[in-house]
């Protein structure tokens, strides 16, 4: 075998777990990929946000957390929620926690209000499509949810999986991993009137 020949092939060996190395990096980076996104009756949308406004004890050791998924992009004006996006959707869950610190780690099922407040359950979820931010008081057309559950899991990272029905019979479910902004509203300052583009909503 020439020389030339012989140099070729012994860096052709030596380069070669090289390629392999990183194309099996890419691959795993690539499993890794999570969408956050909603499925609705078939039709996916983009999670941009979830946020949740914490209303503090409902019943003895009962805790409760407005969860707040949708694909407008939320910020925080004077301790509200607020957007400047438009034509959005929101899921909306009234969830209940065990513990002053928000929404717990754990898995939360739909219990209707004629059952007593229970952590780890939600008695009331809407959802609404093409939404302004000046319109979230007087939208009158959110269609309730009438069965589902939300798991809230993770250590450094929110991670939020959920599924569900609503009264029209159209199904959902969801994933989000990101960030959880949470809002305060056990204080008066929360009840006084929302700045322009809160997304506050008026308990039900």
């Amino acid at each position: 075998m020439k020389k030339s020949s012989f140099k070729k092939l012994l860096c052709l060996l030596v380069l070669t777990p090289f390629i392999f190395t990183s194309c099996g990096s890419d691959d795993d980076n690539n499993n890794q990929t999570t969408q956050n996104m909603l499925n609705y009756n078939g039709e996916e949308f983009e999670i941009n946000s979830v946020f949740t406004e914490y209303y503090g004890e409902t019943s003895p050791g009962v805790y409760n957390s407005d969860l707040n998924i949708t694909d407008a992009v939320v910020t925080s004006t004077n301790g509200y929620p607020s957007s400047t996006s438009s034509d959005f959707y929101v899921i909306y869950l009234e969830a209940f926690s065990n513990t002053p610190d928000g929404l717990a780690p754990g898995t939360y099922n739909y219990l209707s209000e004629d059952n007593p407040e229970t952590a780890f359950t939600f008695d009331y979820g809407d959802i609404a499509f093409g939404l302004d931010s000046d319109m979230i008081e007087e939208f009158d057309d959110y269609i309730e949810i009438s069965s589902g559950s939300l798991t809230i899991s993770g250590d450094n990272t929110f991670e939020l999986d959920f599924n569900g029905v609503d009264q029209t019979n159209n199904s959902f479910s969801g994933h989000y991993e990101g960030t959880l902004m949470n809002f305060d509203a056990t204080g008066d300052m929360y009840l006084r009137t929302a700045p322009a583009n809160s997304l506050k909503r008026s308990k039900k």
